[in-house]
């Protein structure tokens, strides 16, 4: 336990002075939860909000992988109604050198690019599938609704942290694209080819929603054939 406790410490310091983008890590008195504020990427429905995110390692780890929450209400497919993560770095694909940093971006990327294919929210997951656009709508209202304002958020981090914080949507809205996703379809990091950190973009996450949905309906007009 002290040796596992040293490495989350040692990962923790490595955090100091070099601050991931949208994350800012909380106070914590227990050495095997970290908490973090997550603060809506640019260019998704999760903008403008914060969510709290917490992830808690057990006494196998670094054998096991740390459990992943929200401890704020999101709506995503691949978070549960309890705030459960489901991503394949904390499961399967678990690794003892994966860091605090690597699963923290992990989740980030996941507001940019979530998967319905693996939904523990399924209704999330299903309306990701018919339509992106109504999905946004209702992640929005969610955001609007639960998520800690990004201002009231930074004022409640200690001076130190609050200005290390790294946030994509002011550098979106300094270089002129839309922090909501409704920008020019020619500006890249919002419906670009690309953003940033080469994560996929929301235009291509809405055609791996039509593709999936042309699955879905293929299999339903075998399913009618038969």
């Amino acid at each position: 336990m002290a040796t596992s406790a040293k490495k989350l410490l040692s990962q923790l310091n490595s955090l100091n002075g070099k601050p991931l983008e949208d994350l800012a890590i909380l106070p914590s008195d227990n050495p095997f939860e970290i908490n973090a504020l997550l603060f809506g990427p640019a260019g998704t429905p999760y903008a403008n909000g914060a969510f709290k995110v917490r992830l808690v390692y057990g006494p196998e780890y670094p054998a096991s992988p740390p459990k992943g929450h929200f401890l704020t209400k999101i709506y995503h497919p691949n978070v549960s109604l309890k705030g459960e993560i489901c991503v394949n770095t904390l499961k399967r694909d678990w690794t003892a050198d994966v860091t605090i940093s690597h699963i923290l971006m992990i989740i980030k990327c996941l507001l940019i690019n979530p998967g319905p294919d693996s939904a523990l929210n399924e209704d999330a997951g299903r309306l990701l599938i018919e339509s992106y656009d109504e999905f946004a709508k209702m992640a929005k209202m969610w955001t609007n609704v639960h998520a800690i304002k990004t201002d009231k958020a930074l004022s409640e981090l200690d001076p130190e942290r609050r200005s290390e914080v790294k946030l994509s949507c002011l550098t979106a809205q300094t270089e002129g694209v839309s922090v909501l996703g409704t920008g020019d379809v020619n500006k890249p990091g919002v419906h670009g080819s690309e953003t940033a950190e080469g994560v996929p973009s929301i235009k291509k996450v809405k055609m791996a929603a039509t593709t999936m949905q042309k699955k879905v309906d293929a299999k339903k007009k075998t399913l009618k054939r038969l």
